[in-house]
């Protein structure tokens, strides 16, 4: 519900911090739903520009969040929700690029062999897998830095 939020231009920066706030507790929410979820809504709210400064702090524990939901299911939401973060904190997140792209290749080798296995969805989660990993420019040049 809150990536309905990212088009609202935030007069006080409290409401943003509280929702941000709400948002990461949800990534450590015992039920897997919830934290996709969240993760979803962290992505979307990550487009406003205010966001920056709240959530770099939190950073570490959102990374280890959203590969936690990677090893527990093979969606491509939690792919492309740490797509988005790595993009947003190209610096910040250099010194976990290379756990992110461990994970990242057991998440697409899980997807393929779903896909092989017929399920459709699990399509998604490779191609998106694979465009994260080989066509970011940006996640290549972070990969650099290891």
């Amino acid at each position: 519900m809150f990536q309905h939020f990212q088009s609202i231009k935030f007069s006080d920066l409290d409401n943003l911090s509280t929702i941000l706030e709400l948002v990461v507790n949800s990534l450590n929410d015992e039920d897997l739903p919830v934290r996709a979820e969240a993760a979803s809504s962290l992505s979307s709210l990550l487009e406003i520009e205010e966001t920056r400064d709240i959530i770099s702090p939190h950073l570490e524990n959102i990374i280890k969040s959203y590969l936690d939901i990677m090893n527990e299911s093979v969606t491509d939401v939690s792919v492309l929700a740490l797509q988005t973060l790595v993009l947003k904190f190209k610096e910040e997140t250099a010194p976990y690029m290379s756990s992110i792209m461990s994970n990242l290749m057991v998440t697409m080798q899980e997807a393929w062999g779903a896909a092989l296995d017929g399920e459709d969805d699990a399509c998604f989660t490779v191609t998106h897998v694979f465009c994260c990993c080989l066509f970011s420019k940006e996640i290549n040049v972070l990969c650099d830095f290891l």
